[in-house]
């Protein structure tokens, strides 16, 4: 049986541990005769109850004292603070560390103590306890009408991830795959609230699961997450910032606000008149900015305000930057095809992209450009629209199916059929970069970009695009030159269509999650 130690001592050690003091080995001069510890990494990154750690610790300088040994474990981040306690893992030289503990990020400890000097030596290191599910590409599949889950990692293949917790398959086609690190979640069974939950929400056109990262255990569905009355279930885009999530479902807005809540969305969003949003939403690249959607009945740019979940929150006719001229962002007389934003842009907080289609006769393509500045806080939801151009007839991207935004250079991908072609949005200028196999047709691209200072093996930059044969599914990463992608890429295969593709890692934050 374990003992948890909750003395003023080690909560004092707990507080030096998580504070800006980095450990290794204590370094006391050898010349007060202090052991050192050796042979411990810095960090270990293993998977919750599968995995096993044999710890050997070297004890220099021990000869002839008499020492004794303590190995405990603590959470560096949790909303319980029983987990901030030592965990008491063993009390000899050696471990064998069964990882049979929840995923999270702990602090491993081996107290090393001089039982005639009472010196006590201290040993830290970074442990990543991650499960099947805590990291990888998320793949989110249909067949037949239901859909499901499978997960690529180093670990391998978890197929039918979503079923084979949930006891079912979701009901309808496989739209998008979310995020959240911090969820809240009521516990009916133990009368509880669970806050700072990792979760992912499975969204198809019939239904929403939001599943437990951390056991793949599925919270809760479409009908539990709302606090009044919902519309029929028809779920179309969810997206986070800093503060909030929010939902477009039945081409309606719903939005909460993440803290002091159960984690249920509100009543739908209002105008002064009826309103049908297209089936996107722009997310921001700063948690400080607010998503933005588009009114399809009026042609009309709102913001998603996480404080004002009531009411679209329209913008004015006037940008921000005086030295540049803004278009039009409200009676476009235009459908919204695609939303999606690149990196950089105005006051580095993105560069919205959307692709509309004109309601006239000729159906002209136009490619709006939007700051994603003008919808956050300092922005004052100012007009976003600085570039409206429409492009040339007669282009294959006039019969394009899924498109995908370049994070980087100025290109927007698009397909038709097994056909990748990319459109610069300079220039105009089309061109198929990548054709697949003749009938694989292409049903998902997304261009994604993760960038860790601190967590390389957690970075990449892949363009991502899913295949169906009728059957059978391919994932492609490629990595690319110019924006086009590389021979050789890593491909994944199920069985199903994709919807959609993501990626999760523990370094995944919603300060940073919109890639």
């Amino acid at each position: 049986m374990k003992t948890q130690i909750n003395i003023i001592y080690l909560g004092m050690l707990v507080l030096l541990l998580t504070s800006c003091y980095k450990d290794k080995t204590t370094d006391v001069s050898a010349e007060y005769g202090q052991v050192t510890i050796e042979n411990i990494q810095e960090k270990y990154k293993v998977v919750a109850f599968a995995d096993e750690i044999n710890l050997k610790p070297e004890i220099k300088n021990a000869e002839g004292k008499e020492l004794s040994y303590l190995w405990g474990k603590f959470m560096l981040v949790t909303a319980d603070p029983d987990e901030y306690k030592l965990d008491t893992l063993g009390m000899e030289k050696n471990l064998d560390l069964k990882i049979n503990f929840k995923p999270g990020t702990y602090k491993l400890v081996l107290i090393v103590k001089d039982l005639k000097t009472e010196i006590e030596t201290i040993n830290s290191s970074e442990l990543v306890v991650e499960s099947m599910s805590s990291r990888g590409w998320y793949v989110l599949k249909s067949q037949n009408g239901k859909s499901d889950l499978d997960i690529f990692n180093e670990h391998g293949k978890g197929e039918n991830v979503y079923s084979e917790n949930a006891g079912e398959k979701l009901d309808g086609e496989a739209v998008q795959i979310g995020f959240n690190d911090r969820a809240n979640w009521f516990d009916p069974e133990k009368n509880e609230l669970n806050r700072m939950i990792r979760v992912v929400y499975l969204l198809t056109d019939k239904d929403i699961a939001r599943m437990r990262m951390s056991d793949a255990k599925v919270l809760d569905k479409f009908k539990d997450i709302f606090y009044g009355p919902y519309a029929d279930p028809k779920p179309q885009a969810w997206t986070i910032n800093g503060y909030g999530d929010f939902l477009v479902t039945n081409n309606k807005a719903h939005g909460v606000f993440i803290y002091g809540n159960s984690g249920k969305f509100g009543y739908e969003y209002r105008t002064e008149y009826d309103y049908s949003l297209a089936p996107h939403i722009l997310p921001p690249n700063n948690p400080q900015n607010n998503p933005i959607v588009y009114d399809n009945l009026k042609g009309t740019f709102y913001g998603l305000h996480y404080f004002s979940t009531s009411y679209l929150t329209p913008f004015t006719d006037e940008g921000n930057d005086t030295t540049k001229t803004y278009y039009p962002h409200k009676n476009l007389n235009a459908d919204n095809l695609f939303m999606d934003y690149k990196f950089g842009g105005y006051k580095d907080d993105g560069d919205g992209i959307a692709l509309l289609k004109t309601r006239d006769a000729v159906k002209r393509l136009v490619i709006a450009r939007l700051e994603l500045y003008a919808a956050g806080y300092f922005g004052q939801n100012k007009n976003p629209v600085y570039a409206l151009d429409t492009i040339p007839q007669g282009m294959e991207i006039e019969n394009a199916k899924h498109y995908a935004v370049n994070k980087r250079l100025n290109l927007l991908y698009y397909s038709n059929a097994n056909k990748l072609s990319a459109f610069n949005l300079s220039s105009q200028a089309e061109e198929v970069i990548h054709n697949f196999t003749t009938g694989e047709e292409i049903t998902h691209i997304h261009h994604r970009v993760h960038d860790e200072p601190d967590a390389e093996e957690y970075s990449f930059d892949k363009l991502v695009v899913a295949t169906y044969d009728g059957t059978n599914y391919k994932v492609y990463l490629f990595d690319m030159l110019a924006g086009k992608p590389k021979p050789n890429p890593i491909i994944y295969e199920g069985e199903g269509k994709v919807g959609h593709v993501y990626y999760i890692s523990p370094a995944l934050h919603r300060h940073k999650m919109h890639y």
